[in-house]
């Protein structure tokens, strides 16, 4: 899936514009109070990468070297910095407050999707489990996530009746049983994801 790239806020920017209503999507819909900075979840949407309504930084590289040194090799192949950096370029220098706050919605969303998942498939709904499995892929690549995201866009396949490539047709038994199979395999990918960045934002207790 591509992920197109964050159009970032020169900091200046960035801070003058609070008291607009700009708009954040990460596979939701967020409204920003302009007086205190937090995030109202007001809707489901498509999956969309973050959007802020600026001009690009022209320090990007350097910030991303500055801010996360020896990051990508902890992380393994859980994260992908290149597109998880470019979320924190979007923070003030002296805190993580924004990227923390997207990343904390992310995991609401993220806990609420796995129980729709698991009710999806305890009725059998491979309409519902291929819709879940795309809204989660897309949140999860946002962040650069490429386990959970490769491990959701799977169950999006299997949902529609496709084999894991989603070139081939499978039966509903087959896909239900597949589904049955990876969704363990994706909560278990969530959550080491889940603890990497609770620790990288210093709440891993």
């Amino acid at each position: 899936m591509y992920v197109p790239r964050y159009l970032l806020a020169n900091k200046n920017e960035m801070n003058a514009r609070w008291d607009s209503h700009v708009r954040v999507h990460l596979g939701l819909a967020l409204t920003i109070d302009p007086r205190t900075r937090e995030y109202t979840r007001t809707k489901n949407s498509l999956p969309i990468s973050i959007v802020l309504l600026s001009s690009t930084m022209s320090n990007a590289a350097e910030d991303r070297e500055e801010t996360t040194p020896n990051a990508a090799d902890e992380a393994g192949d859980l994260i992908d910095h290149n597109t998880f950096d470019q979320l924190l370029e979007m923070d003030d220098e002296d805190d993580r407050e924004f990227s923390r706050s997207i990343v904390w919605n992310y995991f609401e969303q993220a806990d609420t999707t796995f129980v729709e998942m698991e009710t999806a498939l305890s009725e059998k709904d491979l309409d519902q489990l291929s819709s879940l499995g795309h809204f989660l892929k897309g949140s999860s690549a946002a962040l650069g996530l490429t386990k959970v995201k490769a491990s959701c866009e799977r169950i999006q396949h299997f949902g529609a009746k496709k084999d894991e490539s989603g070139t081939e047709p499978i039966d509903e038994e087959t896909a239900m049983k597949r589904i049955e199979e990876i969704l363990p395999v994706v909560k278990q990918e969530y959550a080491e994801a889940e603890k990497y960045l609770r620790k990288f934002y210093g709440d891993d207790a």
